[in-house]
């Protein structure tokens, strides 16, 4: 397990980060805690 885990993390770490997943996330922290803040 580890060592499949590891070759497939290598070419994420030589790619540059992810531009999608990271605006994917930025997105779903803004939706919630406009969630919050609209359920009090």
């Amino acid at each position: 397990m580890t060592f499949v885990d590891r070759r497939q993390l290598k070419p994420q770490l030589k790619k540059p980060p992810n531009t999608e997943v990271c605006t994917t996330v930025d997105a779903l922290r803004f939706l919630s805690f406009f969630l919050k803040r609209l359920l009090g």
